[in-house]
């Protein structure tokens, strides 16, 4: 089962976004995912696309990078380890084009999970989600996963050197309940002063605006 990871974020539950798509595969079959795209008749279609620069708290720049040839889409192909959950049917949505995408629990597990309060807020904001849905919905005992930080950051050293800690994922233990409860109650703070708050539910929704996911999009 594949996993539109970032898409899921941007497309499925928050709209549309101008970033590349990220294709989360097992781990297992992450070398032969990457291949395949490369052999007959595939590498016809899909052309390999210059790498990521390097970025703190990631590996992105590790994984191969494809364009559709003729077209300005750009994709990247991920194993499952990266993103912390399993690509088995059961944790899995299908769009109105039935493209195969994380559930919402799901993926907001994940970023709980890895403590990636960025692509949380960005999700929350999107989603417009209550603090009681992740109560009924969320596993918010204990704290966030530091032994995969630790692993991914063991890669991250792997590639780059043990020298650069401004490169490697914080391994601090936070409570999972404090970070869902700091993330949702501050969304109206990040409206900031483009988005008046008259108008705006969060940063990407207007009050009363339909839900994202509900709409139905060519190529989502």
């Amino acid at each position: 089962m594949l996993s539109n990871r970032h898409v899921s974020l941007d497309l499925l539950w928050c709209g549309p976004s101008t970033r590349d798509w990220q294709i989360g595969v097992p781990a297992h079959l992450f070398v032969y995912a990457s291949s395949l795209l490369l052999s007959p008749p595939h590498a016809n279609t899909y052309i390999t696309a210059p790498p990521y620069a390097i970025q703190p708290k990631s590996l992105m720049h590790t994984y191969p990078r494809y364009k559709c040839d003729g077209l300005n889409l750009f994709f990247q192909i991920l194993p499952s380890s990266d993103f912390h959950f399993d690509c088995e049917p059961p944790n899995f949505v299908r769009s109105s084009n039935s493209l195969p995408y994380p559930k919402l629990g799901v993926f907001i597990q994940s970023l709980i999970d890895t403590h990636d309060r960025v692509a949380l807020c960005d999700v929350v904001d999107g989603t417009d989600i209550t603090e009681k849905w992740g109560l009924e919905n969320l596993d918010l005992s204990g704290t966030n996963d530091v032994d995969w930080a630790k692993k991914k950051n063991d890669t991250i050293r792997a590639h780059l050197g043990s020298w650069n800690v401004f490169y490697l994922i914080p391994t601090t233990a936070v409570s999972r309940r404090d970070t869902w409860e700091e993330i949702v109650q501050g969304k109206e703070a990040r409206l900031g002063f483009k988005h008046p708050k008259e108008l705006f539910a969060t940063r990407f929704r207007l009050r009363a605006s339909e839900d994202p996911w509900l709409i139905h999009r060519d190529g989502a």
